[in-house]
């Protein structure tokens, strides 16, 4: 297992959620944890930024994690070959950290497959990226667990977390129709019902939202251009489960490619495809939206135009561990 100090420039996003932790029932456990010689002399080697190697059971591995995430007080990566094992420790490292331990998952199939990701991965991936957006402004920094492919592929930039219409609070003014255009701008599929992160409907002066970085829908009513009020609500029940002040919406996908990156994109794929066999129809007028700078709907070819990482995303200091280096 190895640890290192991560440094990377980090700025100020506008996407948060604030955190509702889950009992940890060992969490209590830290303190004297970490005062055991071992592990406090490698916290206190990785607090002056030097890169370690530590021997350690594989039974004890997350409770060693935990420990120096804790003594740090720092934003972690928990970098790990393979997939199901990021999951297995997502959940050992829950019953010591809570809901600090976030599992960044990577896309189904192929890391370079021009299908969009399920909804649901898309909604945990961005979680884990708002969560660490917050930066300094989080009192209880992440622990990431993700596997190679997940942390290598492509996802959001910084830039693009900002998108959507941010913080609306109650009393504030906003336009239904603007409100409206900026969701989709971001990613969201506007229909008659919100079922799933990612939709969004309009009937009369309510709009319901799901945005990826909540656990349940937002329900905003205006009077005119002021938002009378905003609920989380359950999509199954229609019934109210809180009333906010304010909320925060930020973007539905990872991707949001300018008409360069399209045009790019264009290029490249077509070198490839006329160097192999014939295309599908579909295929044909996909590459042919792209060629003019146009996002074929729904919106693909993600993984191929995307250039951040969630290392792009872990700010100055984070720690980084590696479980099973060789292997990774």
């Amino acid at each position: 297992m190895g640890c290192a100090s991560h440094d990377r420039s980090s700025e100020e996003v506008a996407l948060e959620r604030t955190p509702r932790r889950p009992a940890a029932p060992l969490e209590a456990l830290l303190d004297p944890l970490g005062a055991v010689p071992p592990l406090a002399e490698a916290s206190t080697r990785l607090g002056r930024g030097e890169r370690l190697a530590l021997g350690v059971a594989d039974g004890a591995k997350a409770a060693a994690v935990a420990s120096l995430r804790h003594g740090l007080r720092r934003p972690a990566l928990l970098l790990v070959p393979r997939e199901r094992d990021a999951e297995a420790y997502a959940e050992a490292l829950s019953v010591w950290v809570g809901d600090s331990a976030l599992h960044f998952p990577a896309r189904p199939g192929l890391p370079y497959a021009r299908e969009p990701a399920p909804a649901t991965v898309t909604q945990r991936r961005l979680a884990v990226l708002a969560r660490l957006a917050r930066g300094d402004r989080d009192p209880d920094p992440p622990l990431v667990i993700a596997s190679v492919v997940a942390a290598t592929g492509f996802t959001a930039r910084r830039p693009d977390l900002g998108a959507g219409p941010g913080r609306i609070s109650t009393g504030g003014r906003i336009a239904l129709d603007a409100l409206a255009l900026e969701l989709v701008e971001a990613g969201y599929t506007l229909g008659p019902l919100v079922e799933a992160p990612g939709e969004a409907a309009r009937r009369g002066g309510i709009l319901d939202v799901f945005p990826p970085t909540e656990a349940l829908p937002l329900r905003i009513e205006l009077f005119g251009d002021e938002v009378e009020s905003i609920r989380r609500f359950d999509p199954e029940t229609q019934r109210t489960v809180e009333r906010l002040d304010e909320a925060l919406i930020g973007p539905a996908r990872e991707w949001f490619p300018d008409r360069h990156a399209l045009l790019e994109l264009a290029g490249r794929l077509d070198g490839v495809t006329n160097a192999g066999s014939a295309t599908s129809s579909g295929l044909d007028e996909e590459l042919a939206a792209l060629g003019r700078g146009e996002l074929p709907a729904p919106p693909r070819y993600g993984p191929l135009a995307g250039e951040a990482t969630l290392f792009d995303h872990l700010g100055d200091g984070a720690l980084l561990i590696v479980d099973e280096e060789d292997a990774v």
